[in-house]
C-alpha cells in the first residue's frame, strides 16, 4: 500500500473487511509516523528487541485528534472551593440573586491572588495524582504576607486541601516549589513505600538595586491588586509531607545560602535515586544505587550515626542561578530525617517574623501577637525551636547562565543539568554533583549541518523583559567577546574615544547585530513512556536503552531580548537520546595511571574550586582539569584583545582598535576547547545533534499577527503551547513551525464566577496527564482538554 497518512489509512479502513484487516499493520502506521515527522521523528525505529515501541496506530490516531482539537478548543476555571453538599447547593440556588448583588459590592479585602507556577504530582503509569498552587496577598493593618496553598486531586479536580500560613514584615513572602513522591523504606526497613512532600520556598523580591525611597514610590504608583509578591530570593525552604488524608508534617527547615535565585527543588533517597517513582512501588528489594560511593567525595558522612539512620535520609536539591559578580549557575544540597523532629520551627502553626540580625526566620514573641492580629498560640519561647538545617555544600555550573534545566525523567539522567548562556555559542551539559563540565550542545550551527531551519515573518513581535545585566553578541569572527562589566566599558569607551579623536574621522565602526540566546528549556520524548494501548498490555519498567530509543528531544526558547529594533525569536530542537547510551563513570580510579602532573598556581585552583579535589577519582580529576585549562585560555584569549562599547547607540555600534587583532587568530563566541578527548556526554562524533531550528522574524513587509512575548511554555507529544501575559496561547506544530491553533484569550468563558469576558494574566501553562493544558493565571487556574 503507498498511503502513509493518518487520515487516507483510516478511509481506505472503511472500504470492506479486508482493507480493515491491512491497515492494522503497524508498519503501514509506524511509516505514517515518519511521513508526518521526518526531523521530529528521526531516528525513532520501529522496534527494539524484538519489540514494537508503541501501538503504533493508537499513538497516529491520537496524534491527529490531538492536532485537531488544537484547533479549536476553550477553557474553564478550576474550582477553587471544596465540594458542596446537595442541600447547601440548594439554598444557594435560593438565594442567587443576593450573591449577584454582593459581586457588585466591593471587596473589604484585597483578594488572594495566583503568583506560583503550577507544581504537578503526576504517576505517569495510572495518571493520577495531586496539583497545587500558591494565592497571596498583603494584609495592611497587621503587616504580614498572607498565604493559601490549594491541592487538588487529579484527575478529578477536587480541592482536598487548603495550607494556609502568614509571614512578616510584609515583604517576606512564600512560594510552593514542587511536589513530588519518593521511594522510601517502609518503618519495618522490609518493604518500600511511596512518600510525597511538597516544599515552600520563603524569600523577597529582585528588586534590582533599588533603595527604599524608590521602593515606596514605585509601590505608591501601583494599585494593590497588580502588586506582586514574587519569591526571587529564597531565604528558606520549608519541606513538609503530605499525607493521603490531607494533613501534613513539617519535617525540614532549611536556610539557604547567598544571593541565591532559586527555581526549583528535587528530592531523592538512597532508594530513589537514579530510578523511576511511578507505580506503587511495592517492590520486596531494589538494586542498590552508587548514591552512597559519590556522595562521600562531595559530602563525606559525619559520624557513624548519620550511617545508622541513612534509610531515613532525604536529600534536597535546590536548583537556580547565583548572583555574584554575574549570573551563574548554582545548585545546593540539603538533607534531612524523614521522621522530623520535634522542636522543628513550622510556620503554619507558629507565627514567625524575619529577623534579620540572624537571617532567618524566628518565632514572633507572644506579647506582639496580639498586635499582629495573630491570636494567642501556645509557648513558642525561640528557644524551644532548633535552628534551620545548613546546607552541606554548594556548587557552582558555570557563569553568565540565561536558564537551567535538571533532568529529572528520565532518572537515568538525574545527576545532569544543561545550562544556556548568555555569553557562549552552546549549551553546556554538568554533573552537579562535582561542578564539573560532561558535555555541550551546538547552539549555532555552521553552514554544512543538515539542520532544517524555517523562518516566519512576523511584524507584531514582541521580546520579553531585558534582564538585570546587559547582553550584547557579536556574530563576526574578527570581533572578540564583549566585557560584561560596565565600569570598564565606560574606561574602555573613553579610551576609545580619545584615539578615535586623533586618528581619521572615517576609522572603522563595526555595527554589532545582537545574537538570540536562550531564556527556557524542555526535554520530552518522542514516544511517550506507559502508552496505554488498545490491548490492555501492563506497562513494564524501561530500562535507559528502551527509553533511548523512545527519542529523547531537548527544546529551547531563546530571543533577541536586548535588541529592540530586530525583534526575533527562535525555537530549537536537539537529539539527546545519546545522553542514554552514555556509558560513564567517574568513580573510576585506576590506581596504576600517574596523575598529571600540574602547576602549583592550577593546583590552588583546583583546590579552591572544588571541594572534593582531596578525594578525587582519576577521572574526576581529568575532566576538572580540563575544565579549567579552557576557562583560563579563554580568559587570556579575551585580554588580549582592546575594545569598548557604545552604550549610548540603539545599534549598539564597537568601536575597537584593529591594531591589536591579529587576523589569524579570530575571536569568537564559539568557546576555543582544548580538549585531547571527547567531553562523555557530547554527541558522538558524526551526530548531529540539532534537528530543528524555526526563526520569527520581525518583517515589515510581510506582516503576519504572531505575537511572541511569550511568558511560559510547554510540550504534549508534537505541540508547543506558548502563553503570553496577557493570557493567549498559541499552539505550534514542532515539525513544521507551523501555528496550528490560537485562544486569544483563555479567560473567554461563561459561568457564575464570570459574568462577562474578562482578561487574565498569564503566568505559567503547563501539560498534565498528557491530555489537559492547564494555564495558570494570577486570577485562577483555567484548563483545557486537547485530546
Amino acid at each position: 500500500m503507498l498511503v502513509n497518512d493518518v487520515e487516507s489509512l483510516i478511509k481506505v479502513g472503511q472500504v470492506n473487511k479486508r482493507f480493515h484487516r491491512l491497515i492494522d499493520d503497524s508498519k503501514l502506521w509506524y511509516n505514517a509516523f515518519l511521513s508526518r515527522y521526518p526531523v521530529w521523528g528521526s531516528r525513532v525505529e520501529y522496534s527494539f528487541n524484538s519489540k514494537k515501541l508503541i501501538d503504533w496506530k493508537d499513538f497516529m490516531i491520537h496524534l491527529v485528534k490531538q492536532q485537531k482539537a488544537t484547533k479549536n478548543f476553550s477553557f474553564e476555571f478550576v474550582q477553587e472551593q471544596l465540594i458542596k453538599s446537595r442541600k447547601r447547593r440548594f439554598v444557594e440556588d435560593t438565594i442567587d440573586e443576593e450573591q449577584q448583588e454582593q459581586e457588585q459590592e466591593p471587596p473589604l479585602e484585597i483578594p488572594f491572588w495566583i503568583q506560583d507556577p503550577l507544581v504537578v504530582d503526576i504517576d505517569r503509569i495510572d495518571k493520577t495524582g495531586i496539583v497545587a498552587t500558591g494565592k497571596h496577598r498583603k494584609h495592611t493593618l497587621s503587616r504580614t504576607s498572607q498565604h493559601k496553598i490549594l491541592f487538588w486531586e487529579y484527575p478529578s479536580w477536587k480541592l482536598i486541601r487548603t495550607f494556609e500560613l502568614n509571614l512578616a514584615p510584609s515583604n517576606i513572602t512564600c512560594q510552593i516549589i514542587g511536589i513530588q513522591s519518593i521511594r522510601m523504606p517502609t518503618a519495618n526497613g522490609k518493604g518500600f513505600q511511596k512518600v510525597r512532600f511538597f516544599t515552600l520556598a520563603v524569600g523577597i523580591a529582585f528588586l534590582n538595586g533599588l533603595d527604599q525611597q524608590q521602593q515606596q514610590q514605585q509601590q505608591q504608583q501601583q494599585n494593590n491588586d497588580e502588586f506582586e509578591d514574587r519569591v526571587d530570593i529564597w531565604k528558606a525552604i520549608f519541606v513538609y509531607r503530605l499525607f493521603d488524608d490531607g494533613s501534613t508534617q513539617c519535617i525540614a527547615h532549611v536556610k539557604v545560602e547567598d544571593l541565591f535565585l532559586g527555581r526549583e527543588v528535587f528530592l531523592f533517597s538512597d532508594a530513589s535515586w537514579c530510578k523511576s517513582n511511578d507505580g506503587d512501588c511495592n517492590e520486596s528489594s531494589i538494586p542498590s544505587s552508587d548514591l552512597t560511593d559519590w556522595m562521600n567525595i562531595i559530602c563525606p558522612t559525619r559520624s557513624p550515626l548519620e550511617s545508622d539512620n541513612s534509610r531515613f535520609t532525604v536529600y534536597m536539591l535546590a536548583i537556580g542561578p547565583i548572583f555574584e559578580r554575574n549570573i551563574s549557575g548554582c545548585v545546593q544540597l540539603a538533607k534531612f530525617d524523614l521522621r522530623g523532629q520535634r522542636n522543628i520551627l513550622d510556620p503554619s502553626i507558629t507565627p514567625v517574623i524575619w529577623d534579620g540580625i540572624s537571617n532567618q526566620l524566628v518565632p514572633i514573641p507572644k506579647k506582639y501577637q496580639y498586635f499582629l492580629g495573630l491570636g494567642n498560640t501556645s509557648n513558642n519561647d525561640r528557644f524551644l525551636f532548633g535552628n534551620a538545617t545548613e546546607m552541606i555544600t554548594c556548587i557552582r555550573l558555570g557563569t553568565d547562565v540565561s536558564c537551567m534545566i535538571h533532568f529529572k525523567y528520565p532518572p537515568y539522567l538525574n545527576h545532569l543539568i544543561c545550562t544556556g548562556s548568555y555569553q557562549d555559542d552552546e549549551l553546556s551539559v554538568y554533573d552537579w554533583r562535582f561542578g564539573i563540565k560532561v558535555g555541550s550542545l551546538p547552539w549555532k550551527t555552521t553552514q554544512d549541518a543538515t539542520v532544517i531551519h524555517r523562518t516566519t515573518n512576523a511584524s507584531r513581535i514582541i521580546h520579553p523583559e531585558p534582564q538585570d545585566h546587559i547582553n550584547i553578541q557579536v556574530d563576526e569572527e574578527i570581533l572578540p567577546q564583549l566585557d560584561l562589566n560596565m565600569q570598564r566599558n565606560e574606561l574602555l569607551q573613553r579610551q576609545g574615544q580619545e584615539q578615535d579623536a586623533e586618528e581619521d574621522d572615517d576609522a572603522d565602526t563595526v555595527e554589532v547585530p545582537v545574537d538570540v540566546r536562550p531564556w527556557g528549556l524542555e526535554s520530552t520524548l518522542v514516544l511517550p513512556p506507559y502508552w496505554m494501548s488498545a490491548d490492555g498490555k501492563e506497562p513494564v519498567e524501561y530500562s535507559r536503552e528502551d527509553l533511548a530509543q523512545h527519542g529523547f528531544r531537548l527544546i529551547a526558547v531563546g530571543d533577541n531580548r536586548s535588541d529592540n529594533q530586530r525583534d526575533k525569536l527562535e525555537i530549537k530542537v536537539w537529539d539527546i537520546s545519546y545522553l542514554l547510551q552514555v556509558k560513564w563513570d567517574p568513580l573510576i580510579d585506576n590506581k596504576t595511571q600517574d596523575e598529571e602532573a600540574i602547576s602549583d598556581s592550577l593546583l590552588m585552583e583546583l583546590t579552591q574550586r572544588f571541594s572534593w579535589w582531596p578525594r578525587r577519582t582519576k577521572e574526576l580529576s581529568r575532566l576538572a582539569i580540563q575544565m579549567i585549562l579552557e576557562q583560563q585560555y579563554q580568559s587570556q584569549l579575551l585580554s588580549q584583545h582592546e575594545f569598548s562599547i557604545d552604550l549610548t547607540n540603539n545599534n549598539h555600534n564597537l568601536q575597537h582598535n584593529t591594531n591589536n587583532i591579529q587576523p589569524q587568530q579570530p575571536y569568537t563566541n564559539k568557546k576555543v576547547h582544548l580538549q585531547q578527548f571527547l567531553l562523555p556526554y557530547s554527541p558522538p562524533k558524526g551526530l548531529q545533534s540539532m534537528l530543528l531550528s524555526h526563526t520569527f522574524d520581525k518583517d515589515e513587509q510581510q506582516p503576519q499577527d504572531i505575537p511572541v512575548k511569550y511568558t511560559a511554555y510547554n510540550v504534549l507529544y508534537t505541540s508547543l503551547f506558548l502563553l503570553t501575559e496577557d493570557g493567549k496561547v498559541t499552539v505550534m506544530d514542532i515539525e513544521t513551525g507551523k501555528i496550528t491553533g490560537t485562544v486569544e484569550n483563555v479567560a473567554q468563558v461563561e459561568g457564575k464566577r464570570s459574568l462577562h469576558t474578562q482578561q487574565v494574566r498569564g503566568i505559567d501553562v503547563n501539560v498534565i496527564g498528557g491530555r489537559e493544558v492547564v494555564v495558570t493565571s494570577k486570577e485562577g487556574l483555567l484548563r483545557g482538554i486537547v485530546s
